[in-house]
């Protein structure tokens, strides 16, 4: 049995209206190798991979899912931005609000390292000995603020 025919996208804007529903799309995106006749080894080996994209109601507190291989990253209604990934040895995130930073993690050494073309013109250090704040009764976590110039 051969393969369904496949459809090239061409970049458009689609405009979906979809009442009381959470629009789920999925893409098999290709390197654009080619394949040779029937029956014979693909001339260039083609890489695949797969993105589903889940849209939420506007209502909800999450806006906009997608998912890679790789992981997920999620949107949030206030902006927030969440990257989930076990596959990866090392992730890096870039920012751009007016100043630009790069975050890299890697998983091996614990390290973050931050970069940006900015300079640094302050550093508070906050570690906490305490894991839960005795007034809400909710647990902290250290951190470590950057002003940047």
């Amino acid at each position: 049995m051969s393969e369904p025919a496949s459809q090239r996208l061409e970049s458009k804007e689609y405009n979906f209206f979809v009442d009381g529903t959470m629009p789920v799309l999925n893409f098999e995106l290709s390197s654009g190798g080619r394949r040779g006749p029937e029956g014979l080894k693909e001339i260039n080996k083609v890489e695949r991979q797969s993105l589903r994209l889940e849209l939420y109601a506007p209502i909800s507190g999450e806006v906009f899912e997608a998912r890679t291989k790789m992981g997920r990253i999620e949107v949030d209604n206030d902006g927030a931005l969440t990257y989930f990934s076990n596959a990866a040895e090392r992730l890096t995130i870039s920012l751009f609000l007016g100043k630009s930073m790069t975050f890299t993690f890697n998983r091996k050494t614990n390290e973050l390292l931050i970069k940006t073309p900015s300079k640094i013109a302050k550093i508070a250090d906050n570690r906490m000995t305490e894991r839960i704040d005795k007034l809400t009764n909710e647990p902290t976590s250290d951190e470590l603020r950057l002003t940047l110039e």
